[in-house]
């Protein structure tokens, strides 16, 4: 998605931002999601003015194959 349009987006509606649970935990790589979001956002290394939401991967899906299990990430409906 491009950066313009992930601003405009975020000045109407909240922002979904999935994020795996050792990131999430972890503060100086939680900081760095913040400041990269911030700077897709256009307002540098914060996200004050968004509408942000996180969301802890919870989510897993197991490949028949090989049996390995991965994160869902987004929409499986979409």
């Amino acid at each position: 998605m491009a950066t313009n349009t992930l601003k405009a987006i975020s000045a109407h509606a909240p922002i979904v931002v999935r994020i795996p649970a050792e990131v999430t935990f972890d503060l100086a790589k939680f900081g760095k999601v913040i400041a990269n979001l911030g700077e897709r956002l256009g307002c540098g290394p914060c996200i004050s003015g968004a509408n942000c939401n996180f969301e802890i991967i919870r989510e897993f899906l197991v490949d028949p194959a090989s049996l390995r299990v991965d994160p869902i990430t987004g929409s499986l409906h979409g």
